[in-house]
C-alpha cells in the first residue's frame, strides 16, 4: 500500500490524529490535514513511545517466568509481524491518550488491523480487547499468540471470512509494574479498574457491589481514563458482528448481561450466545458459561461486555476467562462434571441449576471479569493486602503456558467460525 493509499484510508475510518500508522513496516506520520511528512527508519519509533529506555527495562522481575514478554517485547513483535504477515497484512497504529486533568499521565496503546489476501467481499469484524487487567499477562500473551496464528497460516483459514481489531495489550503502563515484581496490580496507573469505567449501568450501585473498593474503584466518571476512551473510540469507528475482552484467574465463558444478576437475555441472540458458549465450552474449557452476572451471582456494571452489546449493537459479545490454577480447575472440571449429570436430569429446569452451581463455585474461585467480591473469601483477602501470587492468574510452567496458548488461539478460531454460521443462517 503506497503513502497515499494509506492517508486516504486513514481518513476514511478516522483513526487520526496518532503518532504513527503502520502499513505494511512502513511508517507514515499523519497530521490533522493528512498530510504526511518524511518517513522515519522503522527503529525510530522506540523513540515515540512513552515507554522508553529511560522509563522502564526489558528485563522481567524473577517473580516472572522468563517465557512470558514484556510490554516492549509484544510491541517489537507486533511491529515485525506488521512487516511480514505471510497469511494476510497487518497494520498497526499507536494511539497516545493523556489524562484529563492530568496532562502527565500519558498512555500508547497499539491497535491493530489483520486481514487476509482474498479480495474484502462480505466479511465479518471482530473486535478483541486483551490486557484490560494489568495483572492478568496471560491475557496479552494469548493476544500475540493469536495474531502470530493469523500471520503464520496457523489460522489463516478464518481470515478468509473474518476481519480483526486487536488491542492486545490494554493497559501496558500498568502491565509493566507486574512485569517488574508488582504481581497483584489489577487497575491502570491512576487507579482505576479499566473494566469498571465503562458508560453502561455506571451509576448502579448493586446490593453488595462497593464502587468503593480499590481494586475495583469505576474513577469519577465514564471514561474518565484515556485507555478506556481509545477502547470506545476505536470500537466506534465501524460495526462489529464480534467483541471478545480475555481475562484470567479461573476459567468462565460469559455474554451479557453483566450489570444485573437477575436478568437473563431473552432475544434471539441471547440464545444464540448461549448455545454457542455451551458447545465451545463443551469442546474447551469445562467451565461455568452463561450470562456473567447471572452466572457468577454478582452485578457489575460498567463493563466492556455490556457497553459493546447494549451501546455499540455488538450482536455476538462475550467475554472469557482462561487461566485458573491446576489445583482450581481440576476441582472445576471434576465438579462441573457431576453438575452436568444434574443439568441433564433437571430437564427443563437445568438453567436453574447450572445458575446455582456457576454461583456456588465462584463464591469459591473469585471471577475476575467481575470480581465477585466475598469478604469470606482467601482470595479475595490476598489481593487486597498485596500479597497474592503471580500463580493466582498466569502459569507458571512452560507445558501449562503453551496449552494455554494452544486452547485459547483454538477457542478463538472457532468462535469465529461459529459467529460467521450465525450471521449467514
Amino acid at each position: 500500500m503506497d503513502t497515499k493509499r494509506a492517508v486516504a484510508l486513514a481518513a476514511l475510518v478516522g483513526i487520526y490524529p496518532i503518532p504513527a500508522l503502520l502499513v505494511n513496516g512502513k511508517q507514515v506520520r499523519i497530521s490533522a490535514d493528512g498530510e504526511t511528512d518524511a518517513i522515519p527508519d522503522i527503529d525510530d519509533l522506540q523513540t515515540r513511545y512513552s515507554y522508553d529506555a529511560q522509563e522502564t527495562t526489558n528485563a522481567l522481575s524473577p517473580s516472572v517466568p522468563s517465557f512470558y514478554h514484556t510490554t516492549n517485547d509484544i510491541h517489537e513483535r507486533l511491529l515485525a509481524l506488521s512487516q511480514n504477515c505471510s497469511a494476510g497484512s497487518l497494520m498497526m497504529q499507536t494511539e497516545r491518550g493523556t489524562k484529563e486533568g492530568n496532562a502527565d499521565y500519558t498512555v500508547d496503546i497499539d491497535i491493530l488491523t489483520v486481514k487476509g489476501n482474498e479480495p474484502a467481499g462480505d466479511k465479518q469484524k471482530v473486535f478483541l480487547l486483551c490486557g484490560e487487567h494489568a495483572r492478568e499477562l496471560i491475557s496479552p500473551e494469548s493476544c500475540l499468540n493469536f495474531v502470530e496464528s493469523l500471520c503464520d497460516g496457523r489460522a489463516s483459514e478464518t481470515l478468509k471470512y473474518t476481519e480483526y481489531t486487536i488491542i492486545p495489550n490494554g493497559n501496558p503502563n500498568s502491565r509493566q509494574r507486574v512485569e517488574q515484581g508488582e504481581v497483584c496490580v489489577r487497575t491502570n496507573p491512576q487507579g482505576t479498574d479499566l473494566n469498571r469505567n465503562w458508560d453502561v449501568h455506571f451509576a448502579d450501585v448493586h446490593p453488595g457491589f462497593s464502587m468503593n473498593e480499590p481494586d475495583t474503584n469505576p474513577g469519577p466518571h465514564p471514561f474518565s481514563e484515556p485507555e478506556t476512551i481509545i477502547f470506545r473510540d476505536t470500537l466506534q469507528k465501524q460495526k462489529y458482528d464480534g467483541f471478545i475482552t480475555i481475562h484470567s484467574g479461573t476459567k468462565g465463558m460469559y455474554q451479557p448481561i453483566a450489570y444485573d444478576n437477575t436478568k437473563l437475555d431473552q432475544s434471539q441472540n441471547g440464545r444464540d450466545m448461549f448455545h454457542l458458549l455451551e458447545s465451545l465450552d463443551k469442546k474447551y474449557c469445562h467451565c461455568p458459561f452463561g450470562a456473567a452476572g447471572k452466572e457468577v451471582g454478582y452485578s457489575c456494571p460498567g463493563t466492556c461486555l455490556d457497553y459493546a452489546y447494549d451501546h455499540e449493537k455488538v450482536n455476538y459479545a462475550f467475554a472469557f476467562e482462561i487461566y485458573a490454577p491446576k489445583f482450581v480447575e481440576q476441582s472445576l472440571e471434576d465438579r462441573w462434571a457431576d453438575k452436568m449429570e444434574q443439568v441433564k436430569q433437571a430437564g427443563e429446569n437445568g438453567p436453574v441449576v447450572l445458575a446455582q452451581f456457576a454461583s456456588d463455585i465462584f463464591r469459591e474461585h473469585t471471577s475476575h471479569f467481575v470480581h465477585m467480591k466475598n469478604n469470606n473469601s482467601q482470595s479475595f483477602i490476598q489481593e487486597k493486602s498485596g500479597d497474592c501470587d503471580f500463580n493466582q492468574f498466569n502459569p507458571v510452567e512452560l507445558d501449562e503456558y503453551e496449552e494455554t496458548m494452544s486452547t485459547w488461539t483454538n477457542v478463538y478460531i472457532d468462535l469465529a467460525e461459529k459467529i460467521w454460521a450465525l450471521k449467514n443462517k
